[in-house]
């Protein structure tokens, strides 16, 4: 099953996101596609022919940040918004944000269920909340279950070879935008920026 992560920058113009999504698409034809700094751009996706868009309405700032779209064909079980609780302030300006918002689901893909979370990292005092979170999610599995979080981390490959040993996982990717597995193989493929300040990058999971 193929994932691509993108963080397509928060000052991307939307009308350039949705040209490089499309041909990144045409190119590669993922399952599920997520998406980080997307505010401006998740009221757009049901443009993306194809794919059906999970998003959020910004009623916080940042809420709507994480954006995730599912190919029409893929046999998604279920799937929720995991929502955390702490503000927080981002590194570069100090605005105050609100808690974080992760995108699950479960996908029967070629007669395996995987289970998927994707989802924009915090800074500062929300980071041990999303730690916490995430640890949990990947332990109240069933044993065996094949388990994925990707995202834009904002963590470091040390940072996250510390990390993973809490639910005895793995962690593959691309600087910060990195996936966290369990039980199965993951690869990756950096796509280029497309005009972000992020790579796009394509993670393929079995």
């Amino acid at each position: 099953m193929k994932v691509l992560y993108w963080n397509v920058y928060v000052g991307h113009h939307v009308d350039d996101v949705l040209r490089e999504l499309r041909g990144m698409i045409k190119d590669y034809r993922p399952e599920v596609i997520g998406l980080g700094e997307c505010m401006h751009v998740s009221p757009h996706l049901n443009q993306i022919n194809g794919y059906h868009a999970y998003t959020l309405k910004e009623t916080t700032p940042g809420s709507s940040d994480t954006a995730v779209l599912v190919r029409d064909d893929v046999d998604l079980k279920r799937w929720y918004w995991m929502k955390l609780h702490v503000w927080w302030k981002g590194p570069k300006h100090g605005k105050v944000q609100g808690p974080k918002r992760y995108w699950a689901g479960r996908i029967r893909h070629k007669g395996k269920i995987f289970r998927l979370s994707i989802g924009h990292w915090p800074f500062n005092v929300a980071v041990d909340e999303t730690k916490d979170a995430i640890a949990k999610w990947f332990k109240k599995a069933v044993p065996f279950r094949k388990s994925a979080h990707i995202g834009d981390l904002n963590s470091s490959p040390d940072e996250l070879d510390r990390y993973v040993n809490r639910f005895r996982g793995k962690h593959v990717g691309h600087r910060v935008d990195r996936c966290l597995y369990k039980n199965m193989k993951v690869t990756y493929k950096d796509l280029g920026q497309h005009g972000s300040d992020h790579s796009a990058v394509l993670f393929t999971l079995s």
